[in-house]
């Protein structure tokens, strides 16, 4: 979460420290109080939303111990933006691999694991897949398989998972709680009989820290807000065309 530090100060004597501590820190902004923890929770909720519809991107943890089948995502860490930018690894059940994600404009590389590979095209196409392994395969938003890979990009599709958990029957007014050492508040509530718990950070912007999910579907999940997605795209020495179908 997005955090301050009090530079070190190192001064000679008091009047020295006192001095640098009143001009050394006059410019520097710390996350202040932000009063949702005295309201209840609707109003929590819906300060929390509209920071959330405000954000100009996210960098997401999260597992999902409901996923079992090769195809389902088990976990993923993944960076994205406003723009349909993004940066990560999404990680599948059942020895389904995984693979990283690249994202910048239309351009999109992914770079699949040898479990990948072997779970979507099986032992026997492995002569015709080595060619690939350890390689960030590139192409574009134009071809429909790399768009679907592309769907993992768009921010709105996050907020509106986070919207609908804020959304949750009932929502009752929990305790404090810190995540990743910033402060919050829960929320919990049920969603199609699942158990909902949302902790909204108490300083700064209501952003929701973390989410967790009871169920057959059972997830938990990390938010880091208004982080920038990293620019760096994948060297040509490590890329190999999409191959065309």
């Amino acid at each position: 979460m997005p955090r301050t530090r009090r530079a070190p100060l190192v001064a000679a004597g008091a009047t020295l420290c006192a001095a640098a501590l009143l001009g050394g820190t006059a410019g520097l902004a710390y996350a202040q109080d932000n009063g949702i923890a005295d309201m209840d929770a609707g109003q929590i909720a819906e300060k929390s939303r509209e920071a959330v519809r405000g954000a100009q991107s996210l960098h997401l943890s999260m597992t999902m111990d409901g996923a079992t089948e090769t195809d389902d995502p088990k976990s993923v860490d993944l960076a994205v933006d406003r723009g349909g930018n993004c940066a990560g690894t999404v990680g599948f059940a059942g020895s389904g691999g995984n693979f990283e994600i690249v994202k910048r404009g239309d351009d999109i590389w992914l770079k699949p694991d040898s479990a990948w590979w072997r779970a979507n095209f099986g032992a026997d196409a492995a002569d015709e897949t080595a060619q690939f392994e350890g390689k960030y395969l590139q192409g574009t938003t134009a071809d429909d398989e790399l768009a679907d890979a592309a769907d993992l990009c768009d921010l709105s599709e996050f907020r509106d998972t986070v919207d609908e958990a804020l959304g949750a029957d009932s929502l009752r007014k929990g305790g404090e709680t810190t995540v990743d050492g910033s402060k919050a508040i829960e929320l919990t509530g049920s969603d199609d009989g699942d158990d909902v718990t949302v902790a909204v950070a108490t300083d700064g912007k209501p952003y929701p820290l973390q989410l967790t999910r009871s169920g057959d579907e059972a997830e938990q999940a990390t938010y880091d807000f208004d982080q920038p997605v990293p620019t760096n795209t994948p060297p040509a020495a490590e890329t190999e065309q999409w191959p065309e179908r």
